[in-house]
């Protein structure tokens, strides 16, 4: 038998930076997902090991979420994890 596993992969729609903060938009086409199952990671180089965003909130539904998180770094990076 052939086994299909749908995996919706979180995409990134807009990054802004305002008044120490960072607003990260993003979509998932699975729109019964709850804002709860995704986690901001960052990391301050690329390359290097990510952790948990400090302070970081996630709000949304429908597929459609966002992240903010304090800037904390002159460069920061950022994952989404489910």
């Amino acid at each position: 038998d052939d086994i299909s596993i749908d995996v919706a992969i979180p995409q990134i729609s807009n990054i802004a930076v305002s008044g120490g903060m960072v607003t990260i938009n993003f979509t998932s086409s699975d729109t019964s997902e709850l804002a709860s199952a995704f986690t901001l990671l960052s990391s301050s180089a690329v390359n290097e090991v990510y952790s948990s965003a400090a302070s970081a909130s996630i709000t949304g539904s429908g597929g459609f979420y966002q992240a903010t998180v304090p800037t904390s770094d002159p460069a920061q990076f950022y994952r989404l994890q489910r």
